[in-house]
Order: C-alpha cells, then sequence, then structure tokens
C-alpha cells in the first residue's frame, strides 16, 4: 500500500502514482486524480471521495487537482462551514456559481409538493453541470460541514456519473459522522473511489523538520515531536512556526486538540486587545468572513478596526480570502481553536451580534444559523428569521 493512503475496501488494490513535490507521502491520492480526469476528459465520468483528520493535507490534494485541470475542464468549488451548515443547498450551490451556471437550486417560489420540487432541481443540478464542449471539475472541501441537501445532491450526481464528462473531488473528516456515512455508501458506486489519508511517518517527519529547522535536528527531536503532533503535516507546519518565533513546545502533551490551542496561543501572544476581539469574531463567523463584519460583530470603532485588521493578516493565520474584502483562516482547525477556547456566554453574545448584522441586511439563512447559537431564548426577531428561513428552505425543495 502507498504510504499515507488507506483505499476503501480491504480487497481494493494499493493506489501508485508519482512522487508529488509538496505534498509527501500523498503520491497515492494525486495518482488517483490524474486518473478521475483523464476518466473525465474522456467522456468516463467519476468520483474521488477523499477522507482524513484535519491537517491531513486534504486541503493541498484539491489544490492539486485544480491545478491538473486547469485550461481543460470547467472548474466548480464549494466549501463547507459550521456557521452555514443550515444554509439548504449551500455547498452546492457555491460551486454552481463558481460555474457560472444558472443555479435550479436557487430559482423562485416552485409549484407542487416540496418532495416534488426537490426532485426536479437535483435533475436540474445534474443537467447544469454536464455542461457542453468541455469536461467539468466539481471540488467540495469540508463536506463534513455541508447542508444535508448537499450531502444529497452529492449522493445523487455520484449516483449518476457514467456517461458524463464530470469529475467530483471532495473532501471530509471521518466525523461528523454524516458525511462519512454518506462516503462509504458512495464507495460501493463503479465510479467513485474513496481514499483515507493517514498521517505522515517518522521518517517523512524528519525530512520535513530537518527541510525547515537544519540539519543538524536530532533524531530524538524529530521522535518527540512525531509523537506529539501525530504525524499531522499542518500541526508539524505551525510548531515549527510557533518555535521560530520563541514559543516553548517542550510541556505540550495529549492530541491535537491542546496541540492547536498551544500553537495558537503562541502565534496570537502580540495580539493587542482589538486583535483579540477580531479573532474571537472571525471564529463566530465562520472560516471565510468579511473583514468589516468581523469588525463590527468584535464592537471595534474605527481607530481600532485597521490595526486589528492587519494584526490578524500578520499571524499568518488569516489570509486574504477569494473574494475582495474577505478574510479566511489558513485551516478550519484554527477556526475552530479560537471558537473553542470562547466563554460560552461570549459564544452566545458574538453569534447574537453577528444575528443582528446578517438578519438586518437581510441575509436570512445565514441569520438563522447565528440565531440558534446564540442560546436557547429566541425573540420576536430570531423566530421571524427563522420562520422566513424555512420558507425559503421549502421553497427549494429542502423541506
Amino acid at each position: 500500500m502507498t504510504r499515507g493512503v488507506a483505499t476503501s475496501g480491504g480487497d481494493l488494490p494499493a493506489l501508485r502514482g508519482e512522487a508529488t513535490p509538496g505534498l509527501v507521502e500523498r503520491d497515492g491520492v494525486i495518482g488517483a486524480v490524474g486518473r478521475l480526469l483523464a476518466s473525465a476528459a474522456a467522456g468516463g465520468g467519476g468520483a474521488l471521495l477523499v477522507v482524513g483528520e484535519a491537517g491531513l493535507g486534504k486541503t493541498a490534494v484539491c489544490r492539486r487537482a485544480m491545478g491538473m485541470a486547469a485550461g481543460t475542464f470547467r472548474l466548480g468549488v464549494g466549501r463547507g462551514d459550521p456557521v452555514e451548515a443550515g444554509v439548504a443547498f449551500g455547498v452546492v450551490s457555491q460551486a454552481l456559481h463558481r460555474l457560472g451556471v444558472p443555479d435550479p437550486l436557487q430559482a423562485g417560489a416552485a409549484r407542487g409538493a416540496a418532495m416534488d420540487v426537490r426532485a426536479a432541481r437535483l435533475a436540474g443540478v445534474r443537467a447544469a453541470l454536464g455542461g457542453a464542449g468541455r469536461p467539468t471539475l466539481v471540488v467540495l472541501e469540508d463536506l463534513h460541514w455541508a447542508d444535508p441537501d448537499s450531502l444529497a445532491a452529492v449522493s445523487y450526481l455520484c449516483r449518476r456519473l457514467p456517461g458524463s464528462s464530470l469529475a467530483v473531488v471532495a473532501t471530509l473528516r471521518p466525523w461528523p459522522g454524516e458525511a462519512a456515512a454518506v462516503a462509504a455508501r458512495l464507495a460501493e458506486e463503479p465510479r467513485v473511489t474513496l481514499v483515507r489519508l493517514t498521517p505522515l511517518s517518522e521518517e517523512a517527519t524528519g525530512g520535513l523538520l530537518r527541510a525547515r529547522l537544519g540539519s543538524g535536528t536530532g533524531a530524538e527531536a524529530v521522535g518527540r515531536t512525531w509523537r506529539l503532533t501525530g504525524g499531522n503535516p499542518l500541526l508539524l507546519e505551525q510548531m515549527v512556526l510557533a518555535r521560530a518565533q520563541g514559543a516553548p513546545l517542550s510541556d505540550l502533551e495529549g492530541p491535537m486538540a491542546p496541540v492547536v490551542d498551544a500553537t495558537l496561543l503562541a502565534r496570537f501572544a502580540g495580539l493587542s486587545r482589538d486583535g483579540h476581539r477580531c479573532a474571537r469574531a472571525a471564529a463566530v463567523l465562520g472560516t471565510t468572513f468579511a473583514d468589516a463584519d468581523a469588525v463590527s460583530v468584535a464592537g471595534l470603532d474605527q481607530a481600532g478596526a485597521e490595526s486589528a485588521v492587519d494584526e490578524l493578516l500578520a499571524t499568518g493565520l488569516v489570509v486574504p480570502g477569494e473574494a475582495e474584502g474577505t478574510l479566511a483562516f489558513v485551516h478550519p482547525l484554527f477556526a475552530s481553536g479560537v471558537y473553542r477556547a470562547l466563554a460560552p456566554a461570549r459564544r452566545a453574545r458574538l453569534h447574537r451580534r453577528a444575528f443582528a448584522l446578517l438578519a438586518g441586511r437581510g441575509d436570512v439563512q445565514a441569520a438563522a444559523d447565528h440565531a440558534l447559537l446564540g442560546g436557547p431564548d429566541l425573540g420576536r426577531g430570531e423566530a421571524r428569521v427563522l420562520e422566513e428561513a424555512g420558507r425559503l428552505a421549502w421553497q427549494a425543495g429542502a423541506p
């Protein structure tokens, strides 16, 4: 078996592919991407479902797939986010928007029973992705945070791949389990391949550490770092960066969450009070957020807003987003680390502020999620927004 990759099913052969620079011990999954794209370009559509814990390289696999498809495939991208898990068909609609095709899921009020509308719109998604003249690659990241309707749409598509020029690359964690259960069922389909990423070996860990910290890094330090991070590439990288900033990491123990929290504290240690407030608000808003929204939810005045955003960017844990005026955590793991550190009362208060902001500008579905996360005491405003979100979901065939 190719190191770092486990295929679904005990009887399946090991994936093979050429070594890929920059993706250590991920040659197998990249080989699978290449075969998928070649098959779809020839009219034999397929799907690759990549399962792995946070930080094992799923995003890097998606980026490599997009690079390999550039110039030949139409590209649609959607990303799940825990704050948008209640937006009906949200992840699939992102991909359709990126493709620039009419989105049958965002049509106006439809007639007929909700389940009939749902069936018609799922068929419309398949037709929209079929395209004409060029094969299509749909990349769906973080399906474990996808809304249930997007999961249903992915299942629908992956069962109807033969004879198409559609390639689907989707990534997910083993937990929450709803998406993993869908992926396990889809792995039985003839055109679907399920790949499980595994942590890096101690040998690969040593190679990465010596490349970043110098050839003098000894075997004892390599072994301890490998055991501490569990061979997780993202944690290895963050530990190297934290150490470069002088953070003492010798006292870290335990599983992934304490390591994440410790590296976050080390990277955020130099933030001002406003910088910390902005980081907390950003984590409540989600993996990707508008910088103006983070400033507003944090309650910062104009004087502190610009410097707070600059401080976040300086940590390297937040980067400019794809859309103008947006920022993004470099990995959902760091957004969840900041969110996890919030006291429950502060977390609820920030969700209520986010609700007021989003509801005030008519973003009903996003506001509804914050209404539910803001605590059990719903006011009339929250109730009205939740009712409207339910009505919109019903019209979209997501009862």
